[in-house]
């Protein structure tokens, strides 16, 4: 598993037992660990890949209904009597705002990090994913398995969403709002450089949170790696949603776009994201961390283990 960093062991109750017991108490708890390392689920196919991908498959999911919902559920207009005018909305009319879209993207991102990192090591993002391929983290088959269950999940969060929505709320019932577009006066060359740039953020909190040196050198790094990325997916919000209504992920693009039928520019919502988020992996391992290049030039070669 990625994160957390697998070379950096946090201190548990268990290791404090076992500084402060004699030794046959120390055998005894040893024996208790071994017996509860028996109940972990043997390496498989099963477990390293097809129950990963499940999980990203429903934290995406999870990740699009709660966005996505709270975007189109809020920014209709209403009458005074509070029915809802057909065709209207505002970004005001439901105390929604981008500061409010942006806080809940980045909550969710948190959240969900925080169940799942040691489930999947929760990509929850088709760039995110490019790049730890692209850096042998993870391989070609469990990267493109990922990014399947991570589009398939955001077609399914985004389709529940149309599919809980009154008629009134939607667009000849495709979502009329939420979807990715580059707006007026921005040009999609800007849009994907800016793309680029908030991805780019997001990939080099990821590699902060699952490079193991940092780990050992500032303890905390485990612990808020969950609440960094989420920040990091807050801030790329604030600046990104008035110009497309900001991607940083090609499958909340892609289930979008599914369920409103809109594919205006949708190529810039996967080249920005994955170069910016490709270029930053490199960056970090080959020039920022403390790792020797040889090293990191070695782990490219060999690839990573099993799935």
């Amino acid at each position: 598993m990625l994160w957390p960093p697998s070379d950096f062991n946090m201190p548990t109750s268990l290791d404090v037992e076992q500084d402060a017991r004699s030794g046959s108490e120390a055998k005894s708890s040893g024996s208790s660990q071994s017996v509860e390392e028996s109940t972990v689920r043997p390496p498989s196919i099963m477990e390293d890949l097809i129950r990963p991908a499940l999980v990203e498959f429903i934290t995406t999911a999870i990740f699009l209904f709660f966005n996505i919902g709270h975007i189109l559920f809020n920014v209709v207009e209403k009458n005074a009597d509070g029915s809802v005018i057909a065709g209207a909305y505002s970004l005001t009319s439901g105390g929604v705002n981008i500061l409010a879209i942006a806080i809940s993207f980045g909550l969710m991102i948190f959240v969900l990090a925080y169940c799942t990192a040691n489930l999947s090591g929760a990509c929850i993002n088709p760039a995110v994913t490019v790049a730890l391929m692209a850096t042998r983290r993870f391989s070609l088959v469990k990267g493109l398995v990922y990014i399947f269950a991570q589009c398939a999940g955001a077609c399914v969060g985004c389709g529940l969403v149309v599919a809980i929505a009154p008629d009134v709320m939607l667009n000849d019932g495709y979502l009329p709002v939420a979807y990715n577009k580059v707006f007026d006066p921005f040009t999609p060359g800007a849009a994907f450089c800016c793309e680029a740039m908030g991805t780019a953020l997001l990939m080099f909190t990821v590699m902060a949170a699952i490079d193991p040196q940092q780990a050992k050198d500032a303890k905390h790094i485990a612990k808020v790696g969950p609440l960094a990325i989420g920040i990091s997916v807050t801030l790329a919000h604030l600046v990104l949603c008035p110009m497309t209504n900001c991607s940083i992920n090609p499958a909340r693009t892609f289930g979008a776009s599914v369920a409103a039928n809109n594919w205006e520019d949708h190529y810039v919502f996967w080249l920005g994201p994955c170069t910016g988020a490709i270029v930053t992996a490199f960056v970090y391992d080959l020039i920022l961390d403390k790792k020797k290049d040889s090293a990191s030039c070695a782990s490219y070669s060999s690839g990573p283990d099993g799935w």
